[in-house]
């Protein structure tokens, strides 16, 4: 294994292991061996099934890693839960290339381990709070229920005792109407006598009246109180809310520094080497090329294609991270309007090309400007580069509908894709054409996905070999032409 890609992979501060085509250990980097406590010459020359007592001895993993080797094939997602002898039970996530050969001509595979562990305990706790939130609005949904029932009923109680004590009022007040008017033919002997009964009746009167607003407070009071009660639950349910909230914003943004120091670390520890090998490999070729014969010179140039290479992949990897990580305005935009902007600047750049590039015109969506313009340089840069093997092309952006949603869809006439491959078109620095061919590091449909499911829209592709592209995405918010 030559030593500038060995000083490469010991400078990635993630576990990584290079296993030859009998997956075996040539090279264990310095950030697997702090991981899992041993050292390079301890494992490097067994086989991966046999180190570390075993712990990557699963069938499964078996399979895939075979796979890998015999198919070309690659993997991203195998999951793995052991201890290690620093930090106790974790919990990783198994990545696997075949990424080029060693000396005598054989594939190598390439096998990233990443410590999924902290985001496992993130999603747990999400999860958790989820089923507390939902518990604590059952529970807060069934007390109004209970409130509503009470309320009901104490309103029908009082409008019952109301109604009969008004109607006693009611037939207290004829009585005394009967009583004056037959005092008027009454003695006065029996006047003086009927005048204290109209007394006592009037004091009668005025107790049930007392009686009656008594009835109607105490309901009321009651009808407060359970207000009062309910409006006390939903404080506290908002508050834990709150709290809730705010300890996952911390979290959050514990996670995007975290992130923030990992990028500048691979910028600043990656590029350092990569630096060195392409100022050296320049030195050499413009120093002395004359000592050197035609074999060592092509040898130089592959080393300084390689050196820029890797270097655009680290600018692309950076820039992948910051769509995940900026901080979203949205706005109304005119996506015709970007879209004729982002075409007339690759015009610009190869003025000699003949394309025709038609625009539906009076296309919005509510989403980020920066971002959204990211989708369009890297969607129509890909149907830019796609059809420069043709005399004439034909790029289009508008708008469809797909099973009753809005969708955006931008068209060429370029070199298309085998839709046997579509699962791997939106992976990271997955590629379904040749480098000599087509240029790039395959972050273009990646970086386009996360700026998209930000959004909380979907992207697709449809594509055949030779008969071009149809790149979709939707965009909640997006309106209908004008």
């Amino acid at each position: 294994m030559q030593a500038s890609a060995r000083n490469i992979i010991d400078t990635v501060p993630h576990p990584l292991l290079v296993l030859d085509a009998n997956l075996r250990l040539i090279l264990a980097n310095p950030a697997y061996c702090l991981t899992f406590g041993c050292t390079s010459p301890a494992v490097e020359g067994y086989s991966l099934f046999e180190i570390d007592g075993g712990r990557w001895n699963r069938p499964s993993l078996r399979t895939l890693l075979g796979d890998v080797i015999n198919r070309n094939s690659f993997f991203i997602d195998y999951e793995l839960e052991c201890d290690c002898p620093r930090v106790g039970r974790r919990e990783f996530v198994l990545k696997a290339h075949r990424v080029f050969r060693d000396e005598g001509g054989r594939h190598m595979v390439l096998l990233a381990i990443e410590d999924d562990t902290e985001l496992h305990r993130i999603k747990d706790e999400l999860r958790q709070s989820k089923i507390e939130l939902e518990d604590q609005g059952k529970a807060m949904d069934r007390q109004l229920r209970d409130l509503a029932r009470s309320v009901e009923s104490t309103r029908h109680q009082t409008l019952l005792q109301s109604e009969l004590k008004i109607a006693a009022l009611e037939q207290k007040a004829r009585d005394l109407a009967n009583f004056v008017e037959g005092l008027r033919n009454q003695t006065r002997l029996q006047a003086d006598a009927k005048i204290a009964l109209l007394m006592q009746k009037a004091q009668d009167l005025a107790v049930s009246v007392e009686a009656l607003r008594e009835i109607t407070l105490q309901h009321s009071d009651s009808q407060i109180a359970a207000l009062d009660q309910s409006e006390k639950v939903t404080s506290r349910l908002n508050e834990e809310l709150e709290r809730s909230a705010l300890e996952r914003n911390r979290q959050l943004e514990a996670a995007n520094r975290e992130l923030e120091a990992f990028c500048y670390s691979v910028s600043h520890d990656l590029r350092t080497p990569l630096r060195a090998l392409d100022g050296f490999s320049r030195e050499l070729i413009e120093s002395h090329s004359d000592r050197l014969d035609e074999q060592g010179l092509h040898y130089l140039r592959r080393i300084r294609a390689g050196t820029q290479r890797m270097g655009r992949l680290i600018d692309d990897l950076l820039k992948l991270s910051r769509v995940t990580r900026v901080e979203m305005t949205r706005e109304r935009v005119d996506l015709s309007a970007l879209a004729e902007t982002v075409f007339a600047e690759l015009q610009e750049l190869e003025p000699g090309r003949v394309v025709s590039f038609t625009v539906g015109p009076g296309l919005f969506a509510e989403c980020d400007f920066a971002l959204m313009r990211v989708v369009f340089e890297n969607l129509l840069g890909n149907a830019w580069k796609f059809t420069s093997k043709n005399p004439t092309a034909a790029i289009t952006f508008d708008q469809t509908e797909v099973e009753g949603q809005r969708a955006f869809v931008i068209r060429d006439d370029g070199a298309g894709f085998d839709s046997a491959y579509m699962g791997k078109l939106f992976g990271a620095f997955q590629r379904l054409h040749s480098d000599r061919d087509f240029p790039g590091t395959g972050i273009g449909l990646a970086t386009v996905q996360r700026v998209v499911h930000r959004h909380g829209g979907r992207v697709w592709a449809e594509g055949a070999v030779g008969r071009g592209a149809a790149l979709y995405f939707t965009m909640p918010g997006s309106e209908y032409r004008i």
